[in-house]
């Protein structure tokens, strides 16, 4: 229960949705090429065409990956225990892949968010060219996992829900 309080407190940010963009936006970085306008994305994610969207009036996230014609599609949403997760799989003729994705904790005073993934913690760093009514503008993402820097780029704005929804498919894309 106090996690899902605390979800609930963390992301009342949402009154806020009228200040999202109602052009097209970009977001870009390795192997990343993607337009965005309000709560939703499409473009590739290493070489696979990929479509992003925050539900409307839910804290859900859906991501639909097509690799080599074959469709996975994954939720981002809390559990019964209220933690905000999902596992991500892709299947392909030639192989599949999965990881778990759990939030953990947003510690605001450092723009970092806390994620599992598998079994690993991992901090996601986000830098902004300012932070303005609640919103990031234009955020960059950053994270190490197993060796590797993972990052993108946001021309735009997301508040903090935003941004763990970006956050968790994205980067699991990038993963996977």
């Amino acid at each position: 229960m106090i996690r899902l309080l605390f979800l609930i407190s963390m992301f009342s940010s949402f009154h806020h949705l009228k200040a999202h963009p109602t052009s097209m936006g970009t977001i870009t970085g390795e192997h990343i090429a993607l337009q965005t306008i309000n709560h939703s994305f499409a473009g590739s994610i290493k070489n696979r065409i990929v479509m992003g969207r925050k539900l409307p009036g839910q804290f859900v996230s859906e991501l639909k990956v097509l690799d080599h014609d074959h469709e996975s599609i994954t939720l981002f949403k809390s559990n019964e225990s209220n933690t905000f997760e999902g596992i991500l799989s892709v299947q392909s003729p030639h192989s599949s892949s999965s990881i778990h994705i759990e939030f953990v904790k947003l510690v605001k005073e450092e723009s970092k968010y806390i994620l599992r993934i598998d079994d690993n913690l991992v901090e996601v760093h986000v830098t902004a060219d300012d932070f303005t009514d609640g919103h990031f503008i234009n955020p960059e993402y950053k994270m190490e996992y197993e060796g590797e820097i993972y990052r993108f780029k946001l021309d735009g704005q997301a508040c903090y829900g935003y941004s763990l929804h970006l956050i968790t498919m994205i980067m699991g894309a990038s993963i996977v």
